[in-house]
């Protein structure tokens, strides 16, 4: 039994976009070394729970690489990947975030995610872009630990929602 095409089509695409993430998370974390910039790459993993009051509990799954863009490790650039419970939430972009203390320890930061989002929805926008601010907690010597942010929906898909989003995640400097 042979699978039907618009399987193939569907596994084709999510293969490419993988690629494509995997490509990208690459470049970031070799150029910077290459380019001589002494900063430190960011891999961070962080999630969301949203239990809304009569309705199913969802989830999210964020994978970040983000590499210096300057000396000091102030400005980071790269990819992001979202796992979500609903498929329609499933996303791929990039993330730049403002570190105020660089990459060497804790501190306050800005950021901004563009996603676009795997499943289409009808009537909704296929991108979403979010901006967050939080805290990094450096805990070990190479700036390794945890961030907390929130999390607000700027355009696209989801900017009619007045919901901020608290999130954790664990960050890994490298």
């Amino acid at each position: 039994m042979r699978p039907h095409k618009g399987v193939i089509v569907k596994l084709t695409r999510l293969y490419v976009l993988t690629v494509i993430v995997a490509v990208l998370a690459l470049v970031a974390a070799t150029v910077p070394a290459l380019a001589g910039i002494p900063a430190k790459s960011e891999l961070s993993l962080s999630g969301t729970y949203i239990r809304p009051k009569g309705a199913d509990a969802t989830y999210a799954v964020d994978f970040a690489l983000a590499a210096p863009l300057n000396q000091g490790g102030s400005i980071l650039l790269g990819p992001k990947l979202r796992y979500s419970s609903n498929d329609a939430e499933n996303a791929i972009g990039a993330v730049g975030e403002l570190n105020f203390s660089g990459t060497k320890g804790s501190g306050f930061y800005l950021g901004a995610n563009g996603l676009y989002n795997l499943k289409e929805v009808a009537g909704t926008e296929r991108y979403s872009v979010n901006g967050d601010a939080g805290f990094k907690f450096a805990l070990c010597k190479g700036g390794s630990g945890f961030k907390i942010f929130a999390e607000q929906p700027i355009a696209g898909r989801d900017k009619d929602l007045t919901d901020r989003t608290f999130n954790a995640g664990l960050l890994v400097r490298f």
